[in-house]
């Protein structure tokens, strides 16, 4: 309303029992291991039951506790009466600092040039004392946040790598059980994938179920190749090769670019490696 201004109140105090017992226990258990026993007591996680939506797919939140949610509560500044103002950034013609706008760079950017949002690093953002006494002492809880770093190692705040080179298989391999997409995990010297629910609900509402990346990949790229070679698939693609080779030519690409393309789409030797590669 006009006139008036809105803070931030403590809420109810059976959410900040459920918080504080939270807090107790990270210090010894980790975040993994806290949903699981919250899961297992039927405890609701924050919005249960309400709708949102993720990816432009509107769901029903479950309701189930996962690791990322048990940290983001123990984090947040509210705990110890800090209000912290530009967390993230997403404008697209200035950026958010505590010195005031900044001028966009590269790194603001995605690979396909449009802005991106970023998160700013906590000495980048304005803090202020809230409205009301620490909700839990700032000593132990200092102590928290320091096992909490020490825990997330350097991943902390790091998503999954957008690069396919990276992740070559990523959100086109799905688990024939719960149709979740598999991820890519390390394992030991090499990688596999791993079902996304299985990750997500600690293996509560998934078998372990995974697949060894190198086998994977050999796997569908025997699958091009049988595409690729069946009837007159070939013949057909060579034609289209080539009016793409043609049609960079008129967009402007140098000539060293079109006769090395041209070299590529006349020489049949990816053709025999295609049809070379084991089994």
């Amino acid at each position: 309303m006009a006139g008036h201004h809105v803070v931030w109140l403590p809420g109810p105090e059976e959410e900040l029992s459920l918080i504080r017992r939270m807090l107790e226990m990270l210090p010894t258990i980790p975040a993994s291991r806290v949903a699981r026993i919250l899961n297992e007591e039927g405890v609701p996680s924050p919005d249960a039951g309400r709708r949102r939506k993720d990816n432009g797919v509107r769901h029903e939140v479950s309701g189930l506790w996962h690791p990322s949610t048990i940290v983001n509560i123990a984090r947040h500044p509210l705990l110890v009466a800090c209000v912290r103002y530009g967390r993230r950034s997403m404008g697209d013609q200035s950026r958010f600092t505590a010195d005031g706008p900044r001028m966009m760079t590269e790194s603001d950017y995605r690979a396909d040039e449009k802005p991106k949002v970023v998160r700013n690093p906590d000495e980048e953002c304005v803090s202020t004392p809230a409205s009301f006494e620490p909700i839990v002492d700032p000593a132990p809880y200092e102590k928290l946040i320091e096992i909490l770093d020490r825990r997330a190692g350097s991943q902390k705040g790091k998503p999954r790598s957008p690069d396919p080179a990276n992740n070559p298989l990523g959100g086109r391999v799905y688990d024939m059980a719960c149709t979740w997409p598999m991820y890519r995990v390390p394992s030991k010297e090499s990688f596999r994938y791993k079902c996304g629910l299985y990750q997500q609900s600690r293996g509560q509402q998934c078998a372990h179920n995974h697949v060894d990346g190198p086998p994977a990949t050999r796997f569908l790229m025997n699958c091009i190749r049988q595409r690729l070679l069946a009837g007159n698939l070939r013949k057909q693609l060579e034609p289209r090769l080539r009016s793409l080779a043609e049609a960079e030519r008129a967009n402007g690409m140098d000539g060293r670019q079109s006769s090395d393309l041209d070299a590529k789409n006349a020489n049949s030797d990816s053709w025999r490696t295609i049809s070379s590669m084991p089994n």
